[in-house]
């Protein structure tokens, strides 16, 4: 039985082939959320109507406040029909991998980089990057923004909170509990502090300071549900500033560890709740959109 692709198995070229685009991966699986939620999509994807998908089922960046908003649009059975979805999309599937196709990531790569999140999600992905032999790394560059994080996200910044009398930004985060690890593992490791909350703006500058990135090797190291939106974020920031970049299929990477999904009610240190993942499933589709048209 031919192995069903998802958003964790997919060719970039097969999505750009096929008339639907990324509204057949998973078995249809986008059309078919968007069905139930009462969201009119077209035959063929297309970026207004896949922001105004992520706009219904997950809006803010700061995932665990669209759980209501998921609620609201699909009810009663949302956590039930969500975990399924999840689990089809393959989004908290473990990924190692080129971002157009599944050619296996490179032993040794120029650039690992990744950049802010939640607290977990930096704490995931800085345990990711520990497990690559720093021998084989040549840099680790981290652009983070000045997003206030908060105590909820994790007992550390509560911590970092009270030693600095306000909220620390995802850059000061990072500065105390992701670069001393990877710097004693033997990384050569820099964070790059934009002076944005913007996503595109942080990877932006950081692109644009950083030349080298764009002639060799980049490993994005990110997390599950994130790292088709963590790469192709980047891939896009890249190709603002030189169109060739990522022209094969050797130049760019993304490495993404996995997670449980939540069915009774697991908390985020161990699951993904899978109304949250909903939103994320939904950004990965309009940053895989985007990318077939590059």
């Amino acid at each position: 039985m031919a192995v069903m692709t998802n958003f964790s198995n997919y060719e970039l070229d097969q999505v750009q082939a096929n008339p639907k685009g990324v509204y057949a991966l998973a078995n249809g699986l986008i059309p078919e959320i968007a069905d139930l939620a009462g969201y009119a999509l077209s035959e063929a994807p297309n970026d207004e109507e896949l922001r105004g998908f992520v706009g219904l089922v997950g809006p803010d960046k700061e995932l665990q406040k669209n759980i209501s908003r998921v609620t609201d649009v699909l009810g009663d059975q949302a956590t039930e029909t969500t975990a399924d979805w999840v689990e089809r999309s393959g989004v908290l599937a473990p990924v190692n991998r080129a971002f157009k196709s599944t050619v296996d990531t490179p032993a040794s790569v120029d650039t690992v980089l990744w950049s802010g999140g939640v607290a977990n999600w930096m704490l995931r992905r800085r345990n990711l990057t520990e497990r690559l032999d720093p021998q084989n790394v040549g840099q680790v560059l981290l652009p983070l923004g000045t997003r206030s994080m908060g105590n909820a996200e994790h007992q550390f910044v509560a911590t970092l909170a009270n030693k600095l009398g306000r909220q620390p930004t995802e850059a000061e985060f990072a500065e105390t509990y992701i670069i001393g690890g990877l710097s004693v593992a033997g990384f050569e490791v820099e964070i790059i502090p934009v002076d944005s909350t913007n996503g595109d703006d942080i990877l932006d500058a950081s692109v644009a300071t950083r030349p080298e990135l764009l002639d060799g090797s980049v490993l994005v190291v990110a997390n599950a549900p994130n790292a088709i939106q963590g790469t192709g974020q980047f891939r896009l920031a890249a190709q603002r500033q030189d169109a060739s970049f990522d022209e094969g299929d050797t130049q760019l990477y993304m490495m993404g560890d996995t997670i449980p999904v939540a069915r009774n009610g697991e908390g985020t240190a161990t699951h993904q709740n899978p109304k949250t993942a909903l939103g994320q499933i939904a950004r990965n589709a309009l940053f895989l959109h985007q990318a077939t048209n590059k």
